[in-house]
Formats: structure tokens, C-alpha cells, sequence
């Protein structure tokens, strides 16, 4: 299961609103519509690819609620400075969106499952990707490295983007 780190989520969505930061990469890209996480499975020689409206996963996660509590009304200029964006990674990251665990609790629980193949967190890892489903909403395409097909997962919803 993919999960996008926190950090790159708020930057892709900063540079949709077009703003920029350059400490944190964020550069103005106020076309950018859908969020792609690619991630290689290597025990099961898999790409996954999920794709997901960027605009659905911001109002899901909480993060244009975060973004615009952070930003006074007093903002006009479209460069924020290093505490702005500081301060929306701090309050974002910190969230329990993931069936009660932060982002980077997620992600060391999913890697302890995949990869250190600790099957005590099955019922975890399935309530962490139930959430990360609800707030990504994915159009997932599984690519099989062995087979040279694909193969849909239909755990999740697969729609055309």
C-alpha cells in the first residue's frame, strides 16, 4: 500500500495554490490536479501506482483547513516564509488521520508488516488503508514485473480519472 509522506503531500499542494517557499520546494503550479504515488513492492515483484484528485485528499486530510488557519488574512504576497510552512508541516504531520496514527506512524507500521513481515499488525495495516482509502480516495494501477500485466486490486475503488 502506498502512502505519500505528509511533507510532499503539503508541498504539491501549496505549489496547486500557487505559492512558493524555497526551502521547501513548493513552486507555483496552479494547474496541478491529481497527486500519483508509485511505489515497487519487491517481494511480490509489483509497481503500484495511485492516483488521486488533489483537491478530494486536501479537504479529506484536514490540510486547506490547516493551510488556511495558518496564513493570516493579512498574506499578500504568494511567498511564504520558512515558519509559515514550518508551522503547517508541525500541525499536518501531527494529525492521527491514519485509524488513530500520524503519517509516520503509518508508514512504521506498514514497513514493519511488509518488510519486516510482522503479521501481529494485519488488522492495523487493514484500518490504516481503509483510512488512507477514505481520505485518498486512489484510482490504483498494480503493474505485475514477472507477468508483464496488470492486475486491479478491488480493495479499491477503481475509477477513471
Amino acid at each position: 500500500m502506498p502512502l505519500i509522506d505528509g511533507i510532499s503531500l503539503i508541498s504539491a499542494y501549496l505549489s496547486k495554490l500557487g505559492f512558493e517557499n524555497d526551502i521547501y520546494y513548493v513552486v507555483p503550479a496552479t494547474g496541478l490536479r491529481y497527486l500519483v504515488v508509485v511505489s515497487k513492492f519487491p517481494d511480490n515483484n509489483r509497481i503500484a501506482v495511485d492516483v488521486a484528485d488533489i483537491d478530494n485528499v486536501a479537504f479529506n486530510s484536514r490540510l486547506l483547513a490547516l493551510i488556511h488557519g495558518a496564513l493570516s488574512t493579512k498574506h499578500s504576497t504568494k511567498h511564504m516564509t520558512y515558519d509559515e510552512v514550518k508551522e503547517i508541516i508541525s500541525q499536518f504531520i501531527s494529525q492521527k488521520l491514519f485509524a488513530g496514527h500520524t503519517f509516520i506512524e503509518a508508514q512504521d507500521i506498514i514497513h514493519e508488516y511488509y518488510e519486516k513481515h510482522d503479521t501481529s499488525l494485519a488488522k492495523e495495516v487493514e484500518a490504516i488503508r481503509d483510512a488512507y482509502n477514505r481520505i485518498f480516495q486512489p484510482f490504483r494501477i498494480e503493474y505485475d514485473l514477472k507477468t508483464k500485466q496488470f492486475v486491479f486490486n478491488h480493495d479499491l475503488p477503481q475509477k477513471p480519472f
